[in-house]
């Protein structure tokens, strides 16, 4: 049977990939900070020598359209790709055959995700990589979760979906393999809206208290109107990754809050 050894939460924002912000020196260290963390974030998740990395994602209409916009989506293939701004076209490998049977494992457990092939994936993948994976790296399964685009994905069946890979791990994946899971999004910003630029401390604050106490499972109590009133509809990607691995506490890596998101990165404690 295989097992989950470690997991984090990270902001993806796309300022966090930019080699240089000159409109303002204090984004900038703020920005840096976060990409330092991200950095460290992999450090401790690595040293548990996982096999390889699931990240739950939600797109941003990069990677589909309204023409067909998934709730859940698994990239199914040996290798994915994305274009950086600044940097160029990167590669990533998949673990087709992890990816694999969590595409049909949740089938078998009453969820209809779809699969991608030979599609590059969006800045909420390749941002926090670009640092995490600095210095070595593993395949990756990346997995969207619709966080954006109504429908959404309610709360409580992304924790559902966590828990449900978390089986599929243990029951269908080989003996000794292991398995780290990355959550990338929030925590509170508007991008796209009037409210852009508004950041829901006492929310967030909220949040990471509940995760540091080990009591993560408490976030499936919010609505997705509270989600959407208070920026935090990305908050379905950590979400999933605590119902995969239960509720362990957390460490809070590094915390930013900006002019225009609250940047945070998590570890999870095993």
């Amino acid at each position: 049977m295989g097992k989950i050894v470690s997991a984090g939460c990270s902001s993806h924002a796309p300022q966090l990939s930019k080699k240089e912000i000159k409109y303002s020196s204090t984004y900038a260290e703020q920005v840096r900070k976060i990409n330092v963390a991200m950095e460290k974030l992999w450090e401790k998740m690595s040293a548990e020598n996982p096999d390889s990395l699931i990240v739950f994602y939600p797109d941003h209409i990069e990677q589909f359209f309204l023409t067909n916009f998934p709730s859940i989506s698994i990239i199914v293939d040996k290798e994915t790709e994305a274009y950086v701004p600044g940097w160029g076209n990167m590669k990533f490998k998949v673990n087709y055959e992890l990816a694999k049977d969590i595409l049909f494992g949740l089938v078998e457990n009453g969820f209809d995700p779809s699969f991608s092939q030979r599609v590059p994936i969006p800045h909420p993948v390749y941002v926090p990589l670009l640092f995490m994976f600095k210095n070595n790296e593993v395949p990756i399964v990346p997995i969207h979760i619709n966080a954006n685009v109504d429908p959404k994905v309610h709360p409580k069946r992304a924790f559902e979906l966590g828990r449900t890979i978390a089986k599929i791990i243990a029951n269908k994946r080989p003996n000794n393999e292991k398995i780290a899971i990355l959550g990338t999004g929030g925590l509170s910003h508007y991008p796209g809206t009037p409210y852009y630029g508004k950041i829901d401390v006492e929310t967030d604050d909220k949040i990471l208290y509940a995760l540091k106490e080990g009591k993560g499972e408490e976030l499936t109590e919010f609505t997705p109107e509270q989600l959407e009133e208070t920026g935090n509809v990305e908050l379905r990607t950590w979400i999933s990754t605590i119902g995969a691995i239960g509720n362990k506490p957390a460490e809070v890596m590094e915390r930013q809050i900006t002019y225009h998101i609250d940047y945070v990165v998590v570890r999870f404690l095993f």
